[in-house]
């Protein structure tokens, strides 16, 4: 498996440095669920990896920050997260559209 940082691949891992968990944060404007370019370009990132290594397990979670009523900011967490969700969902639908029309 090869490493990446902005998309560029910079080292080859095998074994059980394959299992290696690596976290990513997008931050969002108060109660937005619009993704930034900085967001987008660590989603990017992201979605490049997971095309490239189909066998790897993505976990999404959304946040909200303590302003707000607790039931409004864990409708707005589920929100972020379904976006991000979204973002790969069609990120993939794109890519596969795109070898198939080459």
């Amino acid at each position: 498996m090869i490493v990446f940082d902005k998309g560029n691949g910079i080292k080859q891992i095998t074994g059980k440095a394959q299992q290696k968990e690596i976290q990513r944060t997008i931050y969002y404007e108060i109660d937005s669920t619009i993704i930034d370019k900085g967001g987008e370009a660590i989603l990017n990132n992201v979605l490049k990896f997971l095309l490239e290594h189909k066998d790897s397990i993505i976990n999404l979670s959304g946040y909200a920050c303590v302003i707000g009523k607790q039931n409004y900011n864990k409708g707005l967490s589920q929100r972020r997260a379904d976006i991000v969700k979204k973002f790969f969902a069609d990120g993939e639908a794109r890519s596969a559209k795109n070898y198939l029309n080459r």
